[in-house]
């Protein structure tokens, strides 16, 4: 029970010590979303971390230097074109564009099948046809300047190949008009058509050529070309683009055809591809978490890579829970010039028990607004983590194999003006998680709003398993500022890496402000460092006053807070629910609140509602000055806004920035809580979408 000890004593001392801020920051400009800052209201937290009764199998800082870990330059992979039966027309040998280790096409490649030089210069109406069979990425998502991601077309030359243009066909048209893997990914613009998504089968192609009637030096070349996000690797259903009966015609007279079975007339298909990138790993000291040495792959001024840093072999037991932890600072951002605000340079890690075919375990984008990026620093990739969208990075699938890790960098056709440092990678971990027995508390919610106004609150916890067993009647409880325990009944039973919720009714006390937080007490438990979740700080108003919002309250609990940073006429905007949030009546606006890191001028805007993702037309503005700051809420008189009184209505509020230093500057945290789902939307120069933030913004 030691360790359950000390986290009440720390816990109970998080409560009794709360702190006002000792003075104002200052904030420079910066091109990052959210800058993280120490939250002085709370004492640090103890990190979890891993347990002792976890066991370390292997680990790598780099401190000695680069050891068995190697650098591969993956563009340098060679032609993919080749012969195959493979879905073949008329089942025999067809053109694919694919690797067949993993039965199809891999992340930005621009591969050309290409004709031999042709002699047009007897002919009066040639004519290129052949057969298409493609299963590509899913075009639907694409964003202006684009219609579609990965992507075929067929390009043609008059001069031997020194120069080319794509080719429009007769029949089928080009699916898309604007390929992003063609256009930005490889460098070439955009209006770069061709087919992508699904042909359905194998379909007729036809080209008209009469152009070209009367050159000597005639060539067409084939082409795929892929991004750098999804691909076979990720998306088996997606395998490629095969070609077949590939023939040059004037009339009755045959110039060229190939049918990938031997026959290739005057002469077979060469190959050509994107070029490829060099190697741009290295060992450095110009940065690491610990404590002088880390891996750095350094794009700047460095454009269209695909570089990987590969482990040596990693041996994994069998029948036990195995996983793999990192340290990452990636700084690749999106610096071209060209408007967009698209993040084109993006990491992968993948997996690989030959080192031959590699499967994506997960990929993210490599600007400096993401977690890890440079205005965050050095960032934690750890088995759950929300920054590397909740993977568990298991490797208990390889149990009794031997595999290798890779980090993939991956970067489009701007080199970047020279901007950022690249990708750093330290403290590579793998473990063996040897816990039977593990159970933890998660995602404590207690909704606003909190008034004495309610008999009761609904509240509900998860309830995790995190072992190797599964758990039966699992205790588990809640409780008000550290004291009495309320047992939460029947005990749960809970599944290997699966989860329970529990919920109650909490009798709301009389107005005040009370720490909350649940935990389990399994007797068998072997990791007691996740046993509690904390709700933090839960303000109960008077049975008058209710408060809406929908944050997690983490500034009364996180050690750390998060300072949003918009330029003018960009900002937060929260939608308001009371009829949702449980209200059956009128209600009366009195006032806004907000956390702010610093003092300045904001303008507040209301609107009716319209949609659950778009708000209706605006009541009421006004400009309103900033003079109170975190751990000061700032509060706002809305007692005029006619459109705010008596009703119970949806209303959307948003702060909007007038200056591009981002004064002032409004706080939240880097991660949405499941209460704040549908009511956070931020505009960080982009448009208003659905954010991925907590703000510390209300309505009373």
């Amino acid at each position: 029970m030691l360790k359950k000890t000390l986290w009440i004593l720390s816990s109970m001392a998080l409560l009794l010590s709360m702190q006002v801020w000792a003075g104002e920051s200052e904030f420079s400009p910066t091109t990052a979303n959210y800058v993280e800052m120490d939250n002085p209201q709370v004492k640090t937290i103890p990190d979890p971390g891993i347990d002792d009764t976890d066991s370390t199998i292997f680990f790598e800082d780099f401190e000695s230097g680069q050891g068995e870990w190697t650098f591969v330059d993956v563009t340098a992979a060679g032609n993919q074109w080749h012969t195959d039966d493979y879905n073949g027309y008329n089942s025999t040998n067809s053109w694919w564009c694919a690797d067949e280790a993993i039965m199809g096409y891999d992340n930005h490649w621009l591969q050309y099948l290409v004709s031999p030089s042709l002699n047009l210069s007897s002919a009066s109406n040639p004519v290129l046809t052949f057969k298409m069979f493609y299963a590509i990425e899913d075009p639907s998502s694409a964003t202006t300047p684009y219609d579609g991601w990965d992507g075929a077309n067929v390009w043609a030359s008059v001069n031997g190949g020194s120069s080319w243009m794509v080719l429009t066909p007769t029949f089928p048209a080009y699916t898309c008009q604007s390929l992003y893997s063609f256009g930005d990914e490889w460098g070439m613009g955009p209006d770069i058509p061709g087919w992508a998504g699904m042909s359905g089968g194998w379909v007729d192609v036809e080209f008209d050529i009469s152009a070209a009637a009367g050159q000597s030096d005639f060539m067409f070349r084939i082409a795929f070309c892929s991004d750098p996000a999804e691909c076979t690797v990720s998306n088996p259903s997606i395998f490629g683009y095969f070609v077949d009966e590939v023939s040059v015609d004037d009339g009755a007279t045959n110039i060229m055809y190939n049918d990938a079975d031997g026959t290739a007339t005057p002469s077979e298909f060469t190959f050509d591809q994107g070029g490829t990138s060099g190697d741009f790993w290295t060992l450095t000291t110009q940065s690491s978490h610990s404590p002088s040495h880390s891996m750095l792959c350094d794009h700047a001024g460095h454009y269209m890579l695909s570089d990987a840093l590969v482990s040596p072999w990693l041996d994994i037991p069998a029948d036990v829970n195995v996983k793999f932890q990192f340290w990452l600072w990636c700084n690749m951002p999106d610096f071209d010039g060209d408007g967009d605000n698209i993040l084109e340079d993006y990491y992968h890690v993948e997996v690989s028990t030959d080192d031959a075919v590699w499967t994506e375990l997960f990929y993210d984008y490599g600007d400096v607004t993401r977690p890890g990026g440079a205005a965050v620093g050095w960032d934690h990739y750890e088995p759950g983590d929300p920054f590397n969208g909740n993977v568990q990075m298991s490797l208990s699938q390889y149990g009794g194999e031997q595999i290798k890790i890779r980090f993939r960098v991956i970067t489009d056709a701007n080199d970047d003006g020279g901007i950022g440092d690249g990708l750093y990678i330290d403290d590579f971990e793998v473990l063996v998680t040897g816990l039977d027995n593990d159970a933890s508390a998660q995602n404590l919610i207690v909704p606003m709003p909190t008034s004495a106004y309610f008999n009761t609150i609904g509240c509900s916890v998860e309830l995790h398993n995190m072992g190797n067993l599964e758990l039966t009647s699992v205790p588990a409880f809640w409780r008000i500022n550290l004291g009495t325990a309320n047992p939460l009944i029947p005990w749960a039973s809970i599944p290997v890496l699966s989860f329970v919720t529990k919920e109650w009714d909490w009798t709301v006390p009389i107005p005040g402000s009370y720490y909350y937080d649940s935990y389990t007490a399994f007797g068998s438990d072997e990791n007691l460092m996740n046993d509690t979740t904390t709700a933090g700080v839960v303000d109960v108003t008077a049975e008058d006053v209710l408060e809406l919002g929908y944050d997690g309250r983490q500034y009364s609990y996180e050690p750390s807070v998060y300072l949003f940073n918009y330029e003018t006429g960009e900002g937060t905007y929260i939608r308001y629910t009371p009829e949702d949030d449980g209200i059956d009546f009128d209600l009366d606006g009195q006032e806004l609140k907000c956390l702010f890191g610093d003092a300045g001028t904001i303008r507040i805007h209301i609107y009716e509602p319209l949609t659950a993702t778009t708000h209706g037309p605006e009541v009421d503005s006004w400009e309103a000055n900033v003079t109170q700051i975190n751990p000061t809420w700032q509060t706002f008189d809305i007692s005029g806004v006619d459109f705010l009184q008596d009703t119970r209505t949806d209303f959307w509020v948003w702060y909007e920035v007038l200056n591009d230093l981002g004064t002032p500057h409004l706080l939240g945290w880097d991660q949405i809580s499941q209460q704040a789902e549908g009511h956070f939307f931020d505009d960080f120069g982009t448009g208003m979408s659905a954010s991925n933030f907590d703000f510390y913004a209300r309505a009373v």
